[in-house]
């Protein structure tokens, strides 16, 4: 059995250099120690042999750092010890605090050594003071014992110092106190670069501008700098700065031929010095193309070219440029995380609010470079994150130019970090029209397939790029290489700041011209039938894109035939979803720009009416839907006549929100003038089948049951024969029916009528859509008729919840599904629930419907009888 070890160093990798140099200061004063990195080597079982460890030190010493205390694994090693002595007087832990941080829950009372922000003599100083302290008791030798065993200490050298830099060193940046995040890019970073120092790749950090290499390589140099003896940073952007910082490699490390005037002789010198040693980090920041030339006129004049071929240390490349993945691995480097970013803002502003740090950082795409600079803003001005949001939304162009990022040029800022790349493209067919369109899109990825439409050919540099998609895969292909797009098989994408930064470069002629096609462009393949499930994906995918246009193109007062066509098309999507409150807010903008341009008469503007009007009926303003339905009948009436298709379907809809006032008198008439329009003019198509059903509708509710299913019963076989037996307007018509048989008592036919319905409606509209919480509601009615009260409870909360989140908790629906969820709970004996949602339904009943409407009186006087029975 193995001796027992005074020590069980217990460290995350970020901290691997304070774990060897403690180890073996630990050592030298004669403990012996069991740590992961020299006593675990590959091919051991890493479970049995932590395992074994801590079955036989004394203490588990714990390297105390932000990364220890979110470590999962780390709090797995000292829980052990913590068992074995909870109250501390074995003092079986020892912490050892290294960085800035607070330990919480069970550590929280423990003592700690400190070393942080100590020199490496006071140090070792107090580390062996504290470690002395925690194993007074234990038999400690007189004189240094010889080193236990063969560990892997005994054989590499004297670890430095873990916060002294090596002795060769000129990274010029500082380490960035606010650096946060970026933990598991890190962790994949040392695990590809194989941090132990034996054996390296060339590893690529690639990225669009501002999205923080070059500040993870520093942290990167930084972490690792125990494991190296030479860490030099080449300014790899220039072939000047390029090569100069190289042969400098040589003066520093002694290197012969480094006097050379001829400079070959003295980077040559270099590559050859760095395939000969080890414990080396080379970063090439900024570098661009892999096959550059340096000027050097010699067969190795290519920025690969000076790489060691021999690599015995480590090479970091940060570049914008794609193609360097034919030379070496590559990692492509993503922004922030939201939380990341909230945590980096929060810690480099200074303040505490989380809400508009949060918000901040979303506007801001989550780029590191300018969450850097509102920060330092922030910081500087002293200006809460909140007033820097209400800046950022009014004026972006303007913001974007403030605050000075740390350890950079002032100039180096969002808006002109791009500055070079965009330049680059310049003379690359189509790029600049490939980028302009992209700008004028949303953030989302856009299809591929998009951009191999037919663009305006009256923009001359889209021309180049119109119905061509092979000059739109080399368009794109151009300006991934040089980071200003992410290109997959299908889509594009293209960061919003990168987008604000296109759009400012554009004088308003042209950002007017290239607005006006794009928008042309999206209305070209934008659905038009949002009433089918089938066309909801492509919806998805285009609708961030025309709500990114329609806004530009507002801004603009350009192409307002497009600009309303399709906020109107993605309202009605929107309203279909059951989104009441994006859908109306579209609608209204769409109305507006009918009303200033094609007068307060036309058509068109009755369309968005009537559009406008479906969507406050469905949130329960009654009176205001009204009002825009009979704005639109008029109009239609006037310029349509009395008997077109679009009259009836205002007629169709003005009865239905005067159905739901109550006033059946006039909603009967409407519904019968539009059924006979459409029968007319349309015969058996779907919009007669829902004059059948709506107008069944009123006869259900002036109580003639007989009428209402025969209507029904005539419109399902046309609606199952113009739009298929599964459609959601089929299942509407299919829960009409079985709620009118439930009514009448007929609950063998309605019961698998309903389940029809739900099934629908879940498979197409979704299970918490309120078109889906409707088919709820009558399921669950007609379950509690049949006197199954327990599912039907269950699918009225489900109804409940789903009509509170998507509708509100004043919707009249809503009220509608408490009322009928109170029935249910009076009937299984909970009464004091059951009068609490009546109370809720009587009071949102007489709010939108009034206090005479039949569905109020219906639930004021069953509130009365509740409690009637409450009472007794």
């Amino acid at each position: 059995m193995a001796q027992a070890a005074d020590f069980f160093v217990s460290y995350t990798s970020a901290d691997r250099g304070w774990a060897e140099w403690i180890a073996w200061e630990l050592e030298a004063a004669g403990y012996t120690t069991v740590l992961q990195a020299w006593h675990m080597p590959p091919g051991s079982s890493f479970v049995h042999a932590m395992d074994d460890a801590l079955r036989r030190t004394r203490h588990t010493l714990l390297i105390l750092s932000p990364a220890y205390l979110l470590s999962a694994m780390t709090e797995a090693e000292w829980r052990a010890g913590f068992a074995a002595d909870p109250s501390g007087i074995q003092r079986r832990l020892v912490p050892v605090r290294i960085e800035a941080c607070q330990p919480a829950g069970l550590l929280a009372d423990r003592v700690y050594v400190d070393l942080v922000d100590l020199e490496e003599a006071a140090a070792k100083a107090a580390l062996l003071e504290g470690v002395a302290a925690a194993v007074r008791g234990h038999a400690h030798p007189a004189s240094q014992p010889e080193f236990p065993g063969t560990a892997a200490a005994a054989v590499i050298g004297r670890p430095r110092f873990p916060t002294a830099l090596p002795p060769i060193w000129n990274v010029p940046f500082r380490r960035n106190p606010a650096f946060t995040g970026r933990d598991g890019e890190l962790a994949q970073l040392a695990a590809a670069l194989q941090a132990d120092g034996m054996v390296a790749l060339t590893q690529v950090l690639q990225g669009g501008g501002g999205v923080g290499k070059t500040t993870l390589a520093v942290e990167y140099a930084y972490r690792q700098r125990t494991s190296f003896d030479t860490v030099w940073w080449i300014r790899a952007e220039e072939p000047a700065t390029f090569v100069g910082d190289y042969a400098n490699l040589g003066v520093m490390c002694r290197v012969a031929e480094s006097g050379e005037s001829d400079q070959r002789l003295a980077v040559m010198a270099v590559r050859r010095w760095l395939e000969d040693h080890d414990r080396w980090l080379l970063i090439l920041d900024n570098a661009e193309d892999p096959d550059a030339k340096l000027g050097l006129e010699s067969p190795l004049d290519r920025v690969v070219g000076l790489l060691p071929q021999i690599v015995q240390g480590q090479v970091l490349v940060t570049t914008r440029n794609t193609s360097w993945e034919e030379h070496a691995a590559v990692a492509e480097l993503e922004v922030f995380s939201p939380a990341e970013a909230v945590t980096f803002l929060l810690a480099r502003s200074g303040s505490t609010d989380e809400h508009a740090a949060a918000a901040v950082a979303e506007l801001l795409g989550w780029l590191p470079l300018a969450l850097e600079q509102a920060g330092a803003y922030a910081r500087e001005t002293r200006l809460p994150l909140s007033a820097y949001l209400d800046r950022l939304r009014q004026f972006p162009a303007i913001t974007l130019t403030k605050g000075s990022p740390r350890d950079r040029d002032p100039a180096d800022t969002v808006a002109t970090t791009w500055q070079v790349s965009l330049e680059r493209v310049q003379p690359i067919p189509g790029a600049v029209a490939l980028l302009e369109v992209c700008a004028l899109l949303g953030p989302e990825e856009i299809p591929r397939d998009l951009l191999i439409q037919q663009l305006s050919s009256q923009v001359e540099e889209f021309a180049e790029l119109a119905g061509d998609p092979f000059a739109v895969d080399e368009a794109a292909a151009a300006v991934r290489r040089y980071g200003l797009i992410k290109v997959s098989e299908h889509a594009l994408v293209m960061h919003r700041l990168l987008q604000q930064v296109i759009r400012d470069r554009l004088d308003p002629g042209r950002r007017a011209d290239r607005t006006a096609a794009v928008i042309r462009l999206i209305r070209s393949v934008f659905p038009t039938d949002s009433a089918d499930p089938e066309t909801w994906p492509v919806y998805t995918q285009l609708l961030p894109h025309a709500l990114a246009v329609t806004s530009h193109a507002q801004t603009l007062d350009i192409e307002p035939d497009a600009t309303a066509w399709l906020l109107t098309q993605a309202g009605m999507y929107l309203w279909q979803r059951g989104d009441l409150q994006q859908a109306h807010a579209l609608l209204e903008r769409a109305l507006a720009i009918r009303e200033t341009h094609l007068g307060a008469h036309h058509p068109d503007t009755a369309q968005s009416l009537n559009d406008l009007g479906l969507v406050l009926h469905d949130q329960g303003a009654y009176d205001q839907a009204r009002v825009l339905h009979e704005r639109a009948l008029a109009i239609r009436e006037s310029q349509l006549g009395p008997d077109h298709p679009d009259t009836a379907q205002s007629l169709n809809n003005l009865g239905k929100t005067l159905r739901y006032q109550g006033d059946l008198d006039r909603a009967q008439t409407a519904h019968e003038r539009a059924l006979a329009i459409r029968q007319a003019s349309l015969g058996n198509h779907q919009d007669t089948a829902w004059s059948l059903s709506d107008l069944g509708l009123v006869l259900f509710d002036r109580g003639d049951l007989d009428g209402a299913r025969a209507l029904d019963e005539q419109a399902l076989p046309i609606f199952e024969t113009c739009l298929g037996p599964d459609h959601p307007g089929t299942a509407h018509c299919v829960s009409r029916l079985a709620t009118t048989l439930t009514r009448q008592g007929n609950l063998d036919r309605a019961l698998p009528l309903h389940e029809r319905s739900l099934a629908i409606r879940e498979a197409h509209r979704g299970p918490d859509h309120p078109d889906t919480a409707h088919s709820l509601t009558n399921f669950g009615r007609a379950l509690a008729a049949n006197g199954d009260l327990d599912r039907a409870r269950t699918m009225l909360e489900r109804a409940v919840t789903i009509r509170e989140t998507r509708l509100g908790e004043n919707n009249p629906d809503t009220a509608h599904a408490l009322d009928d969820l109170a029935r249910v709970l009076a009937a299984q004996g909970d009464l004091d629930q059951a009068v609490s949602l009546l109370e809720r339904a009587v009071t949102i009943r007489t709010s939108s419907l009034g206090p005479d409407h039949p569905h109020t009186l219906s639930s004021v006087s069953y509130l009365a009888e509740v409690r009637r029975r409450l009472d007794e």
